[in-house]
């Protein structure tokens, strides 16, 4: 009866310039309700939280279809944000007791997780809500890795194309601006690699000077000797990679901070090449070559190694990055590299083409070795290469952005340092296009 009255159900058909206060004020009693019954039989709580998870699962799927079903879609931002507030009090709000923060943190996070959303009507406020609202990061890390996942994997929207984007979306999110490190180090820890690239792009849209982007490159390159990846973790990683490629190419633009900018870039190789091994190979077992097995795909793997392979490449000598085709091209020139990792080296991927793991990825394998042999690619063509790479072997839809600049025909040209909402207002992240820019010298420390 009180769903009818205020108008909170999908199938509503009057409404009042009251309504949504209504179905605020509703939701607002309906989780005061549940805290009140969670505080005060604390031994149900404990006993059988699912059903505290039913109740709470019940409050988000009926808001959603309410939201889509009887709300045009210009307005169901701002009436989702008041309800997305009300049910998240849950989670974050001073009556909900330790407890049953936990059940209700588990209950979102499956909701975005398990359920079939019809829109991102409800997602995006709810998202955006959780960012400036839920403090605890425990709660909060797992709830914006889940609905970014919920919000992407799903591809074009119908009725929203184009306008689900990450450029968007992050611009709606809130992240700390001091001090993000205890988020992103945990987020790393936990696997949640969507919110770190999230506050990655976030950070990048607050025009942040030269130094700004070192440190955040400084930090990236460090939390990636810290990070144990997983086949979950696929997605995120290679986000990741395309972001710390576009700092990289950024900076070797400003040319400011060359010799650090070069040592990361090497510290990058390097790492690539640990991901890209089939096996461990530390350890007493893997001295022996009996290493575990990589929990990396194949496919990811030949990414790894690709990457770093062609890094290698444009860093022929210490401190120098080769930006212009007719720059020394270390390996093709038959002058092995002596700075880079030697896993990653041209003779590796190209043994490749023999090994049966492989045989499957014939073709993109073969296309990356011709990429990297090409002495006209340079440095600021890896995110062309990576999104060849991605193109080919990865699937995902949460990627099929890094794949839009291969559409592209322009030179390409280090990502601008203007907000990527001035630069692409209706686009996804930006990137860079296909052919190299010349460039009048190598950059030196």
């Amino acid at each position: 009866l009180l769903h009818r009255a205020a108008g909170y159900t999908s199938d509503a058909t009057s409404f009042h310039q009251d309504t949504a206060a209504k179905r605020g004020l509703l939701v607002r009693a309906l989780v005061r309700l549940t805290t009140s019954a969670a505080a005060r039989h604390k031994a149900l709580l404990s006993a059988k939280p699912q059903v505290f998870t039913a109740t709470i699962l019940g409050f988000l799927t009926h808001m959603e279809k309410t939201l889509i079903a009887t709300v045009p879609k210009d307005q169901q931002w701002s009436e989702g944000g008041v309800l997305s507030t009300e049910v998240l009090a849950l989670v974050s709000g001073g009556a909900s007791s330790a407890a049953l923060q936990e059940v209700a943190s588990s209950a979102v996070v499956t909701w975005l997780s398990d359920e079939h959303h019809p829109s991102p009507g409800l997602l995006l406020p709810l998202l955006s809500t959780a960012s400036r609202t839920v403090l605890h990061l425990n709660h909060r890390n797992p709830i914006l890795q889940a609905g970014l996942n919920a919000l992407f994997k799903h591809g074009d929207w119908y009725g929203w194309e184009g306008e689900v984007t990450w450029s968007r979306v992050v611009s709606v999110l809130s992240f700390p601006l001091t001090n993000p490190s205890a988020m992103l180090s945990l987020a790393a820890e936990e696997g949640q690699l969507l919110v770190v690239y999230a506050h990655t792009c976030w950070r990048r849209l607050q025009s942040i000077s030269c130094a700004d982007n070192l440190l955040l490159l400084t930090f990236l390159c460090d939390m990636l000797e810290t990070l144990i990846p997983n086949a979950e973790m696929e997605i995120g990683l290679i986000l990741l990679l395309s972001e710390i490629l576009k700092i990289l190419s950024l900076l070797v633009h400003e040319k400011g901070t060359i010799e650090s900018t070069w040592h990361h870039c090497q510290t990058l190789t390097s790492q690539l090449a640990l991901w890209a091994e089939d096996r461990e190979t530390t350890g007493i077992l893997a001295a022996i070559g009996l290493g575990r097995q990589s929990p990396l795909s194949v496919g990811v793997r030949l990414i790894c190694r690709t990457l770093g392979t062609f890094l290698n490449l444009q860093m022929p000598r210490e401190g120098v990055f080769r930006t212009h085709p007719l720059h020394t091209h270390s390996d093709i020139d038959g002058s092995p590299s002596n700075v880079g990792n030697e896993a990653c080296t041209l003779e590796h991927l190209r043994g490749l083409c023999s090994n049966t793991t492989y045989a499957g990825l014939a073709h993109p394998l073969t296309q990356a070795i011709q990429f990297v042999e090409d002495p006209a690619h340079c440095l600021p063509d890896v995110h062309v290469l990576l999104a060849r790479l991605v193109a080919d072997i990865l699937s995902d839809p949460v990627l099929h952005h890094l794949t839009h600049l291969l559409s592209t025909t322009a030179p390409s040209a280090p990502p601008p340092s203007l907000p990527l909402q001035e630069q692409h207002p209706h686009m996804y992240l930006p990137s860079n296009t296909s052919a190299s820019a010349p460039l009048p010298s190598t950059y030196e420390c």
